[in-house]
């Protein structure tokens, strides 16, 4: 996954591009990060309040900023670098959506299960043979 080094010498990643790459996909990985996006800015954003760090990934600049409370870089990304960064992100936030959709849709047939049990057949045999 971090493996950035690249066949072609035109296309390698700039020593500060790389770094930025690395700090972002690290973060997002990182268990405690929270990731947001914004779709109408092409904006995605990385906090990982354990390390005290925020990333804010901007497609319109080709910028990543890296904040903390005590440093705060740009950096200006290449469109490869840019698409490595954004395609973790969406990986990753693709995963955290399909395990919070498993998550609940298991609840959700477990309590309609349980409502469903808890309603007395006779009720429901009065009510479809037109008794009230």
């Amino acid at each position: 996954m971090y493996k950035l080094l690249n066949r072609d010498v035109s296309n390698k990643l700039t020593k500060q591009e790389r770094y930025a790459v690395i700090i972002a996909n690290r973060l997002i990985a990182y268990p405690g990060s929270d990731m947001r996006l914004h779709p109408s800015m092409d904006k995605f954003y990385i906090k990982c309040e354990p390390l005290k760090m925020f990333v804010v990934i901007d497609m319109h600049t080709s910028e990543v900023s890296i904040i903390n409370h005590v440093y705060g870089y740009n950096v200006k990304l290449s469109k490869r670098a840019l698409d490595m960064v954004v395609d973790n992100f969406v990986a990753e936030t693709e995963k955290q959506r399909i395990a919070m959709e498993e998550e609940y849709t298991s609840n959700i047939q477990y309590s309609l299960r349980t409502v469903s049990n808890n309603i007395p057949r006779k009720i429901i045999e009065n009510n479809a043979s037109g008794e009230r």
